[in-house]
């Protein structure tokens, strides 16, 4: 099993080079108690799977207070894609994204 790549909060239009089946992760700054989280833009690119998201609050965190979100991915498919992830409150429609962040991830085997 490959080891777990670490990107932390990258500036938009950042690169992350991986392995093929290799997870990575994304961490991203948050705003607690907002209702904000990050979310890739559909359609997700293919070669690419969500594994998992979380948060991880901050020590002494309060509603309003800086925290993470962990979006956690796989690279299915040697390649080169275009990642984009939007900072939204899912159940708002028809609002652009309150932030925008993209990634070229580079996978090779």
């Amino acid at each position: 099993m490959f080891g777990l790549a670490l990107v932390l909060a990258l500036s938009s239009n950042s690169s992350i080079i991986v392995k093929v089946d290799q997870p990575f992760q994304i961490r991203l700054n948050v705003t607690a108690g907002t209702g904000y989280s990050w979310r890739p833009q559909t359609p997700m690119p293919s070669g690419l799977t969500l594994l998992r998201v979380f948060n991880e609050p901050r020590a002494n965190s309060i509603p309003g207070g800086p925290s993470q979100e962990v979006l956690v991915f796989r690279a299915n498919a040697a390649g080169k894609t275009h990642l984009r992830l939007e900072y939204v409150r899912p159940w708002e429609r028809n609002v652009k994204p309150a932030k925008l962040q993209t990634y070229t991830i580079t996978v090779h085997e």
